[in-house]
């Protein structure tokens, strides 16, 4: 259980749920983003698991009627975190990206909470063993999950949407 204070006086926990299993291991090599693999990179989209404890088995109901879910996780190994960041390009950029830019207009993974989402793509679920299947995994074997949300396509993509410097 990790314990932060806030300025408000009260305190909260947070709690993992399960953790992840990865073909990735280390951080070289990992997609920049989930569901976005690059071949041209040498990374495909690239299969992982969501384990979830015994405890919150009965949670997963339901789930495998979704495409996407939305993975919460702790960034475990990082540490430290800069306000304003220089963004590399993808391979494939059209344009080039600005010099430095603030920390929030940016998906760099050192962050002042290193607290991750990834929009997974669940291949199935299985609730008797704890286990969503996803594909597009974007995160190290053993990250902590702290909660898993049904990806809506109705409240959680606005395909107009301007994307500043992206």
């Amino acid at each position: 259980i990790m314990r932060q204070y806030w300025s408000g006086g009260g305190n909260w926990s947070v709690k993992a749920i399960g953790e992840i299993e990865s073909p990735y291991e280390r951080k070289l090599g990992v997609p920049k983003q989930a569901t976005i693999g690059s071949e041209a990179e040498g990374n495909p989209c690239r299969e992982g698991l969501v384990r979830v404890y015994p405890e919150y088995r009965d949670a997963l109901l339901g789930l495998g009627d979704f495409d996407y879910v939305w993975v919460i996780t702790m960034m475990h190994l990082n540490s430290g975190f800069n306000l304003q960041v220089v963004p590399q390009p993808a391979h494939d950029a059209v344009g080039k990206p600005p010099g430095a830019v603030g920390l929030f207009c940016t998906r760099a993974p050192h962050r002042p909470n290193p607290i991750a989402m990834s929009a997974l793509k669940v291949s199935r679920v299985e609730q008797q063993r704890g286990v969503i299947v996803v594909e597009g995994i974007d995160l190290l074997d053993g990250t902590p999950v702290l909660d898993v949300k049904p990806y809506v396509p109705a409240f959680d993509a606005f395909p107009g949407a301007a994307a500043g410097w992206m």
